[in-house]
């Protein structure tokens, strides 16, 4: 009979749908009035009004089937009327914390500590009115679910308003936190950090020291700083008895700061005889924190400018190239990187072109000619002179480009190589960054000769794979009595597609095809022979030998692709491969190797790696989870039903 009692009730449990729309209309209607329409307009307090009609309606509604109603269903409908009084009075704090009730609020002064009444109750409306709603919604859906059966039971419908009331909190909570820790001034580095320890190539630079050098540590005695750059100083000071390290408080020792000139704390100073060269690292390890993550090729630098002479490396240009002055309508990756580590080894980058004087021959002072991607023809005179800077033992690198139209002239002929244009491309074994199918351009390879030029690469193959992105090929000339190697081959099953529709056709044949190539030939001329007996024979020069290095594609020492890097390798082999490659081309003590460094580098994954991670992540990975859980679970309610 109770059950007929409760389903014949107007109001509460069975139309509490209703109310509830009603109720949160209404709060709609106030939340349009104070913020989308707001002003002093007729429009706005109206909206306001009925808005506020329509919550007080609704309570009074629930406060009159909750007086109703009997048995299980009165404890639900007072449950509804509290939890919509409590939304109906959060309104009401938010009018007594409006302005107007309080008036306008004052400016807010700097420094000013303390909580007022305003901020008190617009802190609290927000929390009470999200606090009462959403259980208010979760009562009135359990409610009316159970209504359409046996009945309602207030055990379970109070359940899902601590369940909705959970959340509210839980809400909430979140933003306090946030609120907190955005109010306090404490800042967390969770980042990892490792000073970078002595590289092979630092111990190598110290180890062939042959006058004193030293360096003057300018820290105080107490310093974190300090601790982590006097251990790197102390193990390059035991690879030679030429180098030697010395720490310098500049408050214990103000004359040797000021004889050196060095003005602030955290300052690196390297000496021999009359040169030095100085290292800004920092005394406070907030700042000095990227600086020691640098510290191996600060190092380096600063070595190579002390010890090396100043030479330097013309790029030639007035043919479309790739160099330091690029227009406006040129959309080709630049050399800036290639720039900046040319000029860290104490070189000096220059530009040469016909207006420079390149027709009437090479500067004496060139230590390399850099020739990158061309798209144009030499003028006349230029090629002779070329030519003759490599016949007296000169040396070049050079990187042409498929969708350049500067490959063609005499001297690539003169160096016993010819370059196919036409774009290589792979099923596999490439870098997906377009995502698309011109992706399978970007060629991946390991695969290198044993000569000096790659020699790096060629013992640690699996270290550093290069990238070309869009090479061409190359092959050996006819006739040619240089010696020619090629030193990087692209990987077996890659294809010259010659049509440009990016899948391979029967008759495009499938190979590895040569990506770069080392020419060198031995100069014999009557300098050499009335060179003096006690002459060095150790340097690039004193063996009088032409060398050339010639690439297939000029974007592989470019910004966007100098970088690129598989793994979690520390350098990258396109850089690695230009280290090597200049090791061979100069002197080889000039390019020491690459720095060790700490710095965040992004990781490139190759297609096979890509889809590896994929399809782990999306479906290996949540059939492990479902699977896991089918067998644990599996027979538990069965045995739970036979059981009872």
């Amino acid at each position: 009979m109770a059950v007929n009692q409760e389903r014949k009730l107007p109001l509460g449990s069975l139309r509490g749908s209703q109310l509830l729309v009603l109720y949160l209309a209404g709060l709609l209607a106030v939340y349009v009035g104070e913020r989308l329409i707001g002003g002093e307009g007729t429009t706005r307090w109206l909206t306001i009004a009925a808005g506020s009609g329509a919550v007080l309606i609704s309570c009074l509604f629930w406060g009159l089937a909750w007086l109703r109603s009997q048995a299980e269903a009165r404890r639900v409908e007072r449950l509804s009327f509290l939890l919509a009084f409590a939304g109906l009075l959060s309104l009401g704090l938010y009018f007594l914390g409006s302005d107007l009730v309080l008036g306008p609020a004052p400016l807010a002064k700097t420094g000013e500590a303390g909580v007022s009444l305003r901020q008190i109750w617009a802190a609290a409306w927000p929390i009470l009115m999200f606090c009462s709603v959403l259980p208010l919604f979760f009562v009135q859906a359990s409610a009316n679910s159970m209504a359409r059966g046996r009945g309602v039971e207030a055990l379970r419908v109070r359940a899902s308003a601590h369940a909705g009331a959970t959340i509210a909190l839980l809400f909430f909570t979140l933003f306090f936190v946030n609120s907190l820790v955005n109010d306090q001034d404490v800042h967390t580095d969770l980042s990892y950090f490792k000073t970078a320890s002595p590289s092979e190539a630092s111990r190598g630079m110290i180890q062939g020291l042959k006058a004193d050098t030293e360096a003057l540590l300018f820290f105080p005695q107490v310093n974190e700083v300090l601790e982590q750059v006097r251990p790197y100083f102390e193990e390059l000071a035991e690879q030679s008895g030429h180098f030697a390290v010395r720490v310098i408080d500049r408050a214990l020792e103000p004359e040797m700061a000021r004889k050196h000139r060095v003005s602030s704390d955290g300052t690196v100073l390297l000496l021999r005889k009359e040169s030095k060269q100085k290292i800004t690292l920092g005394a406070k390890m907030d700042r000095a924190k990227r600086n020691l993550r640098k510290l191996d090729g600060e190092f380096q630098k600063a070595m190579l400018k002390l010890t090396q002479s100043r030479e330097t490396v013309y790029l030639v240009t007035g043919h479309g190239e790739r160099g330091m002055d690029r227009s406006g309508d040129d959309v080709r990756s630049g050399i800036t990187v290639l720039k900046k580590f040319l000029m860290a080894l104490n070189l000096t980058v220059k530009n040469i072109s016909a207006v420079e004087g390149l027709a009437n021959g090479v500067p004496e002072d060139a230590a390399l000619v850099l020739w990158l991607d061309p798209t144009g023809p030499l003028f006349p005179g230029e090629e002779d002179a070329l030519r003759a800077y490599l016949a007296q033992g000169g040396r070049m690198l050079i990187t042409l480009d498929p969708d350049s139209a500067g490959a063609k002239g005499e001297l690539l002929a003169y160096l016993g190589v010819k370059y196919s244009p036409t774009k290589l491309a792979h099923p596999k074994g490439y870098v997906p960054i377009t995502r698309t199918s011109a992706d399978r351009y970007n060629l991946v390879t390991n695969s290198f000769s044993a000569h000096p030029s790659v020699s790096t690469l060629s013992r640690s193959r699996n270290m550093y794979p290069i990238l070309f992105p869009g090479t061409g090929s190359l092959d050996k000339a006819d006739k040619t009595h240089k010696k020619t190697v090629f030193i990087v081959k692209a990987m077996p099953k890659t294809w010259q597609d010659s049509d440009g529709d990016m899948r391979q056709a029967k008759q495009e044949e499938s190979r590895a095809f040569h990506l770069a190539a080392a020419v060198s030939e031995k100069i014999s001329s009557p300098k050499d022979e009335a060179a003096p007996k006690d002459a060095p024979k150790d340097s690039a020069k004193s063996e009088r030998e032409m060398r050339a290095v010639v690439f297939a594609d000029a974007d592989l020492f470019s910004d966007k692709f100098i970088g690129f890097r598989l793994g979690y390798s520390e350098v990258g082999g396109n850089m690695q491969l230009l280290v090597d490659v200049l090791r061979w081309l100069t002197d080889e003590g000039r390019v020491p190797g690459l720095a060790s460094s700490e710095e965040d580098v992004k990781i490139v994954h190759t297609r096979d790696e890509d889809v590896f991670w994929f399809y782990g992540t999306v479906f290996a990975v949540p059939f492990f989870i479902l699977g896991f859980g089918f067998f644990t679970r599996w027979g538990r309610g069965r045995k739970r039903r036979v059981t009872k």
